[in-house]
């Protein structure tokens, strides 16, 4: 016959696997909702790093012709409109250029 206190050893043996088992789980899901969070938090990065991409150059450009300069290309006496569809062109094709690249990475 075993004894209480021998008893009281096993069940406290058993107690401790259960807990370590427990405390091993709960790891695991710890690790696996920061790694979700973390790829969430990628996606948006990703996202965000596309839109600056994509419309930082179209504010560039025309800031450097919303000076109180005169426009390169512009002759005073036809007043054409030239340089401002020339840099409405060039940005429209970096647009195109910048979405097809990022379609081919599948970012966007």
């Amino acid at each position: 016959m075993i004894s209480k206190v021998t008893q009281i050893e096993l069940t406290f043996e058993k107690l401790e696997k259960f807990l370590s088992m427990i405390k091993e789980n709960y790891h695991i899901i710890i690790e696996d909702n920061t790694e979700k969070e973390n790829i969430k938090l990628n996606n948006v990065i990703k996202l965000l790093t596309v839109l600056t991409t994509i419309y930082a150059p179209m504010n560039i450009i025309p800031g450097l012709f919303g000076m109180n300069v005169k426009v390169p290309f512009v002759i005073d006496e036809y007043n054409t409109n030239l340089p401002f569809a020339i840099v409405c062109i060039f940005l429209g094709f970096l647009l195109v250029i910048q979405l097809f690249i990022f379609k081919r990475l599948k970012w966007f």
